[in-house]
């Protein structure tokens, strides 16, 4: 089965923020905005293009100092959230560690550049986590639960201060595939975080742990919905590693049982960067992925964002008829953390939002819906 044929807004929006290969005519740089706002990207597309040629089109121009604005701001409200809670925590005397985005950004030439709407803290047990939370309520940080259904098993409710709008995810653990959820491993995870030295008193993640995690968060927890935004972190994330840090990294996505997620990631890196699999600096380490199973992944990557599939695949995670029982008492009751009252409620918003997908999902000649039943036994096969 041959490899779906990247689009070429894609190919255009790639080359500019990867390789900065600037476009020569003006259609062709408003598709690349275009797409780039699409995918959360606008801030990265207007510090890139700092050194970009002069002639960029007006409205394109005006549009990306605007993204550059916006993002300075929105990192700076992030920061002082940062600063807010390492003195919290400090105060607490907790062990916390900063990750995700906030800490993803710091590996960007320009940290604004990379678009986030959360902190990520994790800690290490529930009763740290339920000690943070609740000396953020009396500080005015407001407790919503997520649009999304299944989206809360393993962090608190996202809080936001009453300034800011940066909100504030607390983890309970890193996820719930592979070896995340071990105790063992999870000890080994806190065994090897570092001091996060801008942002003090907080750890962050070793690094293979962090790009490990990445790639789980990308494959497992959001199956491809983040778009290119995921494969721009990586980018910048390991641009300078050597041949010792990528066997490392195989040698760990072993142990943590998540090898599958990595070779579908590197062939998916490999399908947007334009590379085959051997020129992958750890290519001789794995296998790729089958070809059938990268076809399935890069058709669902970009799928209109327009439905609810992503979501319903990441949280059916049980085959059959109990996989849909244990899928409905998830997303009507949010896992029974729901009040009965609201059940109703909950129906008729679920109903207007994903009986299309429902649909979708149930039709065998649906090329999307199928190319999430193809990945998603391909992942639990644990390959």
């Amino acid at each position: 089965m041959a490899e779906l044929l990247l689009p070429r807004s894609w190919r255009n929006c790639i080359d500019v923020l990867w390789y900065q290969r600037w476009p020569t005519d003006p259609e062709t740089w408003k598709e690349v905005l275009q797409l780039a706002e699409a995918q959360h990207l606008t801030g990265a597309l207007g510090f890139v293009t700092m050194d970009a040629p002069s002639d960029l089109p007006p409205a394109v121009a005006e549009r990306l100092r605007i993204a550059r604005y916006e993002a300075e701001a929105r990192y700076g409200q992030a920061e002082i959230v940062v600063k807010e809670l390492g003195a919290l925590v400090q105060e607490l005397r907790l062990e916390a560690v900063l990750f995700k985005g906030f800490v993803l950004a710091q590996a960007y030439p320009y940290p604004p550049a990379r678009f986030f709407g959360d902190i990520d803290i994790l800690l290490p047990g529930d009763e740290a986590q339920q000690r943070l939370v609740a000396a953020l309520l009396p500080r005015g940080y407001a407790s919503a639960p997520d649009v999304h259904v299944g989206d809360s098993h393993h962090h608190y409710p996202r809080l936001a201060p009453p300034w800011s709008g940066t909100q504030v995810e607390v983890h309970r653990r890193l996820g719930r595939e592979g070896g995340f959820e071990t105790t063992e491993r999870m000890a080994e995870v806190w065994q090897r975080a570092r001091p996060c030295e801008p942002f003090p008193p907080f750890l962050m993640l070793d690094p293979v742990d962090h790009y490990l995690f990445a790639v789980y968060h990308a494959v497992h927890a959001h199956w491809f919905e983040l778009g290119l935004r995921s494969f721009y972190d990586l980018y910048w994330f390991t641009r300078d590693w050597d041949a010792a840090t990528w066997q490392t990294v195989v040698t760990r996505a072993e142990a943590w049982r998540v090898t599958g997620a990595l070779r579908l990631a590197w062939g998916m890196q490999c399908w947007l960067e334009g590379r085959s699999w051997e020129q992958h600096p750890a290519a001789a380490y794995l296998a790729p992925p089958p070809q059938d199973v990268l076809r399935a992944a890069q058709l669902v990557m970009i799928q209109d964002k327009q439905t609810e599939l992503d979501h319903i695949w990441r949280s059916k995670r049980l085959p059959g008829l109990r996989g849909w029982l244990a899928y409905l008492r998830l997303t009507i009751t949010l896992d029974g953390t729901l009040p009965w009252y609201r059940w109703p409620g909950r129906m008729r918003e679920l109903a207007q939002r994903l009986l299309r997908s429902l649909w979708r999902w149930a039709r065998q000649g649906d090329p999307v819906a199928a190319g999430y039943r193809r990945l998603h036994a391909w992942l639990r096969e644990g390959q």
